[in-house]
């Protein structure tokens, strides 16, 4: 039909983007693409059709492309909600969550009833560790879409995460009332149940999860967790052998065997668990982190400081590698080294008991005696029941 009407009228710039649409459509987006083009020949001034260019570009997985043309879009129409909220996603993606959620406050800004916008602030809240920002515009989300599952489901993901565990299993379970089929939300669920100590239950779920998608290690590993946590050693090792045979290389499942073995002080074995998933995975900082903690404890500690240095390379910003390797340097007797590291550990996870009172050794250790008071304290109000602090 357009093509018809563009034989007669061949600068019909609405017939022109409607078959760039409608090519598009039919799978043929380079097509499209150059259909937009000659519209923008006959008129420069077409937001949505910048925007349409973007769009072919991110479908096609090329974000710079995508985001140029969304800036030329915004550029055009300062005001376009649409524009912002897409420029946020490039972003998103990209992991540049500041530019990412200000461009999707500008998206909401510019329209109040944007529920898409109100999501993927959410989300990157959410990404952030934001959780309490991540559930307020979750809600906007939700109350402005009440039938978009994706922010009931991210919802139910951000109580998780603020520990508000029996609000989170409320949300997942109205997802799955309306799709039930969805592996990663049983999964979530299961987890809910988890920390609700309903063990049938998140059992259950992460078991229909596995059925509806068995590829997915993490599914694997929380199963596994959830029956050690019973006591069941051998059927929790079973499982992620399970997990092991449908992809040998995945470190999560070796890092989750490998802790098996170490919660019952067989730490050679752990640490062959954790020399696998390092030697799959050499970008993956847990893995040194794991195999650093392993060797710790088997004191072999330069091998373990090695270990730790590898795994603060990948992720500086750890507060269980800084912590482990001012151990490390305790037990070399280097007290102000140790301190340095500890006090970056305090500061990246400042409720953890074990963190104070080590601290509170190294500065036993530099006879800096009030500050070491001051830190073992510390790590007594946290756990009164810290007989060793």
């Amino acid at each position: 039909f357009f093509t018809n009407e563009l034989k007669s009228n061949s600068d019909n710039v609405d017939a022109i983007n409607s078959l760039a649409e409608a090519t598009h459509r039919s799978g043929d987006p380079m097509g499209a693409l150059r259909l937009y083009y000659r519209s923008l020949e006959f008129d420069q001034i077409q937001p949505e059709t910048w925007l349409s260019i973007g769009n072919i570009h991110y479908y096609i997985k090329d974000n710079p492309q995508a985001l140029e043309a969304y800036k030329k879009a915004k550029d055009l129409k300062p005001d376009y909600a649409r524009t912002y909220n897409n420029i946020g996603t490039i972003y998103k993606e990209d992991g540049n969550y500041p530019e990412a959620l200000s461009n999707f406050k500008l998206a909401f800004k510019y329209d109040p009833g944007y529920a898409l916008a109100c999501r993927n602030i959410g989300d990157v809240y959410l990404k952030n560790g934001n959780n309490l920002a991540a559930i307020d515009w979750l809600h906007k989300a939700t109350g402005l879409d009440p039938d978009n599952l994706y922010g009931w489901y991210w919802l139910g993901r951000a109580y998780y995460r603020s520990g508000q565990v029996k609000e989170s299993a409320s949300h997942f379970l109205r997802v799955l009332s309306r799709k039930p089929d969805l592996p990663q939300v049983h999964h979530d669920l299961g987890r809910a149940y988890f920390g609700l100590r309903e063990y049938s239950k998140a059992i259950e779920h992460v078991k229909q999860a596995l059925i509806r998608n068995p590829s997915v290690p993490q599914y694997y590993v929380t199963l596994s967790q959830i029956y050690n946590s019973l006591h069941q050693e051998t059927k929790s090792l079973a499982v992620l052998d399970t997990a092991l045979t449908w992809n040998r290389s995945e470190p999560v499942v070796w890092i989750a065997k490998g802790d098996i073995h170490k919660q019952s002080d067989r730490m050679q074995e752990a640490l062959r668990c954790y020399n696998m998933a390092v030697s799959f995975r050499p970008d993956y900082w847990r893995g040194h982190y794991k195999k650093g903690v392993a060797l710790y404890y088997l004191s072999q500690l330069e091998e373990s400081k090695n270990s730790l240095e590898e795994a603060l390379e990948l992720k500086n910003e750890d507060a269980g590698s800084n912590h482990f390797i001012g151990m490390v340097y305790l037990a070399q007797n280097e007290p102000g080294t140790a301190y340095d590291y500890l006090i970056k550990a305090s500061v990246l996870d400042s409720v953890n008991v074990d963190i104070w009172f080590h601290l509170g050794q190294a500065c036993m250790r530099l006879e800096n005696w009030s500050d070491s008071e001051k830190y073992l304290q510390r790590s007594t109000q946290l756990n009164e029941r810290n007989k060793e602090a």
